[in-house]
């Protein structure tokens, strides 16, 4: 997601393709935002520290399990594909459509959900791919999002040309 300028961020980490924002709130990680460039802003709260150190242990190490106290806001069904993407194995992918039969919905219903994931990277999103190719990304189809996802994936050892 892109960063809404009223929104007040816990840090802004530098990660290899650009910049994420970091919302805590409470203790919990609420939100991570895509932002174009690499400014970097450090955090400013013990859990922005944490997600700042998660995210340099999945940056060294691809399979490093994320461990972070989440509040996620979203639907029912949002929630149940969310939690369907924290048991893709890394360096592994699943197809929309492939979700969509588990939980008996549609594929298009599963990429909205991905799309709507507040926690990209946390909750692997990119590792659901479409059956023809990548699919999309952040609410885009192409551009530098689909950048960043061909790049998380292949950190994880998967390439799509």
């Amino acid at each position: 997601m892109a960063m809404n300028s009223c929104d007040k961020h816990d840090g802004i980490y530098s990660a290899p393709f650009g910049a994420l924002a970091v919302f805590a709130r409470h203790d919990v990680l609420n939100r991570i935002d895509f932002l174009q460039g690499s400014q970097y802003s450090p955090p400013t709260t013990r859990i922005a520290a944490a997600v700042f150190a998660e995210l340099d242990a999945y940056f060294a190490d691809p399979k490093h399990i994320f461990s972070l106290p989440v509040a996620l806001s979203g639907s029912d069904f949002q929630r149940r594909v969310w939690q369907m993407m924290m048991y893709i194995p890394v360096g592994s992918v699943r197809t929309y459509g492939d979700v969509a039969d588990e939980l008996v919905s549609g594929p298009r219903a599963v990429g909205g959900a991905c799309a709507a994931n507040p926690l990209p990277i946390v909750i692997p999103c990119h590792r659901i791919v479409s059956k023809r190719g990548m699919g999309g990304f952040n609410h885009t189809r192409d551009g530098a999002y689909i950048t960043v996802k061909r790049w998380l994936l292949a950190h994880e050892g998967v390439c799509f040309n």
